[in-house]
């Protein structure tokens, strides 16, 4: 939140070289029932700063950050992908790589959520936000991708450098509205591109679906483009398993709406970091999270969005430390892996406590 209140630039509209694609998909956003009056609108009433605004919480950051919010040592991990057997046809695994992105394996196809490889996660190098750790895997060693699930064009979850590397592979990108135009300004063709509006789905092979579900947040990858593009959250179903993959988002009634029509869920990968009051309607607080998880009818609570990044005012282990606090207290099953580790989900309900010993 903290990075994209300091963007006062960055255009993310350069001309486009097709003139009739580029009119054919405004048409579609301008047809979006989320579309309204030149921007998309969140599912309920919501502001994104309830207490100060922007330039507060930009000068506030820059004065008064608490030193003690990183991780004191280095920290470095390595995946241990390779010691695992093949995609199973029928299984259900995955690898938190730090941030949101993470590798699922669910019932024979592999997918990849906001991939994130970059050390920083912002427009203008050296500045912005820097990893506390490095992927542990690098981009080559990822197995081959059935799709890359993107949630919205935040730099923190949309990261040039790292997608463009995928496109080179010919995986497909699944992305919300108008997030397929960027795509296309760095070079990733059109037939790799499948864009979704709330509640559309597409088919990946024959037993495998994904669904684009709204979210209560916003885009834009600088102050002036707020809200050009769509965000959402994704349910991913194969042919045994289903998952919900929140991305980014404030907490809202339609986590129990996409539980009833779509869950349960064998496994929710739901936001916890990046939270303060000033902007309460569009991160969760941890509690929140748990809250969300019920409501989707979640079996095990994977939490994304946290110890990778600095972009609030809390210390780097306080979302997990309230998370596990609140699970414990509405008796709900984690999964806190530590970055890297590929878990099954015969052992998906596990805590490594990877962080109490680099804090």
């Amino acid at each position: 939140m903290l990075m994209a209140a300091g963007l006062a630039v960055a255009s993310m509209f350069p001309s486009c070289s097709s003139a009739e694609l580029k009119r054919s998909r405004l048409q579609t956003i301008q047809k979006s029932p989320n579309y309204k009056n030149g921007v998309f609108v969140n599912p309920v009433p919501t502001s994104i700063y309830t207490g100060s605004n922007v330039w507060d919480v930009t000068w506030r950051w820059m004065t008064k950050r608490n030193r003690i919010l990183e991780p004191t040592q280095e920290l470095d991990f390595k995946s241990d992908v390779a010691c695992h057997p093949l995609l199973s046809n029928n299984g259900l695994r995955a690898i938190w790589i730090g941030h949101s992105t993470v590798m699922i394996e669910i019932d024979g196809k592999r997918f990849l959520t906001d991939p994130m490889w970059s050390k920083r996660a912002t427009p203008v190098r050296p500045f912005g936000p820097v990893r506390f750790f490095g992927s542990p895997l690098m981009l080559e060693q990822i197995p081959k991708i059935d799709g890359v699930i993107i949630s919205h064009d935040h730099f923190d979850h949309l990261d040039c450098a790292t997608i463009t590397k995928l496109a080179k592979t010919g995986v497909m990108f699944y992305a919300p509205l108008g997030v397929g135009h960027l795509l296309e300004t760095w070079g990733i063709s059109s037939d790799q591109i499948k864009e979704l509006d709330w509640w559309d789905q597409v088919s990946v092979g024959k037993n495998h679906t994904l669904i684009a579900t709204p979210a209560r947040h916003f885009s834009g990858r600088g102050l002036f483009n707020r809200n050009s593009t769509l965000w959402c959250s994704w349910v991913i179903t194969g042919r045994e398993h289903n998952i919900f993959f929140g991305g980014d988002g404030g907490m809202w009634p339609g986590f129990k709406s996409i539980g009833v029509k779509y869950g349960p869920f064998d496994i929710s990968f739901l936001q916890i970091g990046a939270y303060n009051s000033d902007w309460k309607n569009i991160h969760m607080f941890p509690e929140e999270a748990v809250k969300a998880h019920l409501d989707l009818k979640g079996g095990v609570l994977l939490p994304i969005h946290w110890g990778t990044f600095n972009l609030a005012f809390h210390s780097w282990t306080e979302p997990v430390e309230r998370l596990l606090t609140s699970a414990h207290e509405s008796n709900i099953k984690l999964s806190l892996p530590r970055p890297g580790q590929f878990i099954d989900f015969q052992d998906i309900s596990i805590n490594s406590y990877w962080w109490k010993s680099t804090a």
